[in-house]
Parts: C-alpha cells; structure tokens; sequence
C-alpha cells in the first residue's frame, strides 16, 4: 500500500474555525519549502519506506498558490499521488476555481478534500465550495466534502453519517443538515465523509465552552475513540522559517 504522507504547507488560514485542531489564525509562522519536502521525502526512501500518497494540506494551502504548485510539480515528478485539502475559499468565481483548479491538474494534484461544515461554512460562502467540486469534476479529479463534527457518539462511529442525531451540540446538527443537502444534490463521483475532531487546538476550547458535565463525558469517549482508532504517528517538517509580515486578509 505505501506510506501516506501529510505535508502542512502553511499554518495561515482564512476560515478561522472555532474547531481548529492546529490553531489556525490569519498571521502565519511561514512555509513548507520545496527543498525541505524533498529531503524529507527522500529520508524516507533511504529508509525503505515507499510514499504512495501525499496530501497537501494547512492551514489554508492555496493562500500561497505558487509555492502549492511548486511543491506538487516536485512531488507528482517522483510518481507520488496527491491531493489537496483546502476550505475553497479561493474558489471566488467559477472561471477562478476553473482556473486553479486546471493548475493544480498540470501540478499533479489528482484530488480534492475538501473541509465543509457548520464551523468552515460560517466563513467560507457554500457557493464557493460548489464552484469548486465543479471545476474539479469537471476536469476528472477526484473530489472528497469532508463534514467536520464534534461528538463522536460512541468509538468507531466515524463515517456512519450518524452525527445529526445528538441535537445536544447545535454545530452538529448543522453540519449534518448541510451534509444532507450536498448528499441529494451529489452524483456518484463526490464522496462524503465525517472527520471527528480531536482533542486538540482550538477544539479543546470549544469543548470546554459546552460544561463541565458535557466536556467531561465528550472527552472520555475522545480518549476511547482514540484508543479503538488511533491517529497514526506523524513526523513534522518545519518551515523555512520565513515570518509573515501584518495580516493577510
């Protein structure tokens, strides 16, 4: 099968989610350098490890759509497939998401994953994410919505499309009445899924906000899920250090 391999281009994003699991503001640390992704990618090689899949991923990658590019050409050239996970914010016409989307086709992106939701769309306009699944579709990349909730219900509930049920967290309820309307609209080739969130970042926070009662219950059954899921281990790749200067929106 291969290693999967996740590369954060940029902690910058423009959603400002109130669920962020990496803390995600508008003022970024910097960049993923293209240099520093190959070295990372042939360490691995060295080590006899085989990367079938690469994600590109933030933050909000296609803030910075030149050093997306670049960073997928270099990757695509070693046979690695990828896709591109983003919010769509960029997606601001259909002959702009047509555009970029071409791009990110001549790159090498073979797919999109895209984050949706009550949190993404309280920032990121719906028509923006339908200007994108088209222009993806339309150019034959595979396209993936990603609906992010906060409840997992119970361990190893994830992806059964359940979360609407538990009305407690109105962001849920939310997120799956969107689910529903892209799910009727959708044909055969957009995939859906859910992504529960994990204790981390500005989740925590959130789950904080919910009681003490609640925030109790939601975090043991968080260490359960874990237990019965775990995320994979992940090494880092730092950023070329280069800082942002003021605000980027």
């Amino acid at each position: 099968m291969g290693t999967r391999v996740y590369a954060q281009v940029t902690d910058a994003c423009d959603a400002g989610c109130a669920h962020c699991g990496f803390s995600c503001e508008t003022k970024g640390r910097g960049l993923l350098a293209v240099a520093k992704l190959e070295v990372f990618l042939d360490d691995l090689a060295s080590q006899g490890l085989r990367v079938s899949h690469l994600a590109l991923t933030g933050g909000e990658p296609m803030l910075f759509p030149d050093r997306v590019f670049a960073l997928a050409e270099r990757v695509h050239a070693r046979g690695i497939r990828m896709r591109l996970i983003t919010n769509a914010s960029w997606a601001k016409s259909s002959k702009e998401a047509d555009r970029l989307v071409d791009r990110l086709r001549q790159a090498g992106v073979s797919g999109l994953w895209i984050g949706t939701g009550h949190f993404h769309d309280a920032r990121i306009p719906a028509q923006r994410t339908t200007w994108a699944v088209d222009a993806a579709l339309g150019v034959g990349m595979a396209c993936h919505l990603n609906h992010v909730y906060l409840h997992p219900l119970s361990p190893g509930m994830r992806g059964k499309g359940l979360c609407w049920v538990d009305g407690r967290i109105e962001a849920d309820m939310r997120t799956g009445e969107a689910q529903e309307g892209w799910a009727a609209q959708a044909d055969d080739l957009l995939s859906h899924g859910w992504a529960r969130l994990w204790d981390r970042g500005r989740a925590s926070a959130l789950i904080d906000e919910l009681g003490p009662e609640l925030s109790v219950e939601l975090r043991r059954d968080l260490t359960q899920a874990n237990r019965g899921d775990p995320l994979p281990p992940m090494r880092g790749l730092a950023w070329d250090g280069r800082p942002f200067e003021g605000e980027l929106f």
